[in-house]
């Protein structure tokens, strides 16, 4: 017994020695698989145009990708146009706000788009931090229900949708929300059933 297990003994540690001797290590895989994109042309280099040109349009991706969310959301609170007067001059100060911002940080010329996906998400939190305002959240969601109203009516009643009731008193809505206080809008769409 003693003798089969000495035996087998000796054959795991001569596989495990010629099997370590042999195996392929993982900085000698990664030589060998960089060393696959070279390529030589009648004993010459080439370098591979494919490689390098595909590396651009990554970062071009990324850069479109990332001054495109920032320039969005800026685009958003730029041309955001809201009925009540009070949230609508918010609005207009949060734009003059970030335009001061750009100006005098000046350090959007200098980034680079294509590497910097956590300040571009920064950047445009703060630009649309803005419609996280409940009075401004609450006006969106009224106006939207208003269109959907709206569209509901020129559906159901085509020839005839502007003399209804309801059209009615979707004008009525909108001239109370022009002037409400922003405290009241919530009030002013329970009663007219748009929430």
């Amino acid at each position: 017994m003693k003798k089969l297990f000495t035996t087998f003994i000796i054959c795991v540690l001569s596989n495990f020695i010629c099997f370590s001797q042999h195996s392929i290590s993982y900085s000698h895989l990664e030589i060998i698989s960089s060393s696959s994109s070279f390529s030589y042309y009648n004993n010459h280099f080439q370098p591979d145009y494919n490689s390098i040109a595909n590396t651009l349009s990554t970062r071009q991706a990324r850069f479109d990708y990332n001054h495109g969310m920032v320039s969005n959301a800026w685009g958003k609170v730029k041309h955001c146009e809201l009925i009540n007067t009070y949230n609508n001059r918010k609005v207009r100060n949060k734009d003059i706000q970030i335009t001061k911002y750009l100006n005098q940080k000046n350090q959007f010329r200098n980034v680079d788009w294509s590497m910097n996906r956590d300040f571009a998400i920064r950047v445009s939190s703060y630009m649309t931090d803005i419609f996280n305002d409940k009075y401004i959240k609450t006006e969106i969601k009224m106006l939207q229900a208003i269109n959907n109203e709206y569209s509901r009516l020129k559906r159901t009643y085509p020839d005839d949708f502007y003399k209804r009731q309801r059209y009615f008193d979707i004008g009525k809505v909108l001239k109370l929300l022009e002037t409400c206080q922003p405290s009241e809008i919530p009030k002013i769409a329970i009663k007219y059933g748009l929430f």
